[in-house]
């Protein structure tokens, strides 16, 4: 008896999907529980598309970030076996914890793009994900508060981790240039910060009204600000 997985990660249609799928494989003198070519998500990110997004996006850590954190349940999982059903489960999770609708649509956009690359360089045949659809932002409306100091200092401190994690994953990028002699991108050990978001949460405001006292924190999310406005490390979405 062969066991397609667990009935937690598969709609009945994506089952029936793979039970034709192993049929079809025996039929044409196929071993379906062969050692597959197909790497997991974690091994594709790694090998394949963050190279990739290394010489295209300035901003590749914070993709390759933001890939690795919120999908981390993915990273066992070979790409051809990864389902709608595990996506949107774990969009149901995030969208009740609390997580806004764009923040969600934001990161779900950085999983179909690496996907599709997958399918660009025939990795695996089609992106099952092609079929969610964005989720409405209506739910996406500021509300101004300030932090309280166990607050404050959580965020620092959690800034600082992650800014530790992107200077040490620089410098492992670095490492695997330099094994296939090519020029290393800059030492972020070498700078005060690695990128746009602790700074504009740290800066004081230089106004405080409504307006130019609005911030929204969170990565892919897009701040705005007065003219004669820096920003404010005390305001957060609530």
């Amino acid at each position: 008896m062969h066991c397609i997985g667990s009935a937690q990660l598969f709609s009945v249609n994506e089952a029936r999907e793979r039970a034709r799928d192993f049929l079809s494989a025996v039929a044409k003198g196929e071993d379906p529980a062969a050692p597959s070519d197909i790497p997991t998500f974690g091994e594709f990110l790694t090998n394949e598309y963050e190279p990739l997004v290394t010489d295209s996006r300035k901003s590749w850590e914070s993709t390759m970030y933001m890939l690795k954190s919120n999908f981390d349940f993915l990273l066992d999982t070979p790409m051809d076996q990864i389902t709608i059903d595990q996506v949107e489960q774990w969009r149901a999770k995030r969208k009740k914890s609390g997580l806004k609708s764009s923040s969600l649509n934001c990161r779900m956009t950085a999983l179909k793009a690496a996907i599709n690359w997958a399918v660009k360089r025939d990795i695996i045949e089609s992106n099952p994900l092609v079929k969610i659809e964005r989720l409405s932002e209506r739910d996406t409306v500021t509300k101004v508060r300030y932090l309280s100091d166990d607050e404050r200092e959580r965020l620092m401190a959690a800034l600082d981790e992650r800014e530790e994690e992107m200077r040490e994953a620089r410098d492992g990028h670095n490492g695997w240039k330099e094994e296939r002699k090519k020029p290393p991108s800059a030492r972020l050990k070498e700078t005060a910060f690695v990128d746009h978001l602790k700074p504009l949460d740290t800066v004081k405001p230089v106004h405080r009204s409504k307006a130019h006292r609005s911030f929204i924190s969170g990565m892919g999310r897009r701040e705005s600000f007065g003219k004669d406005t820096v920003g404010t490390g005390s305001d957060i979405e609530k």
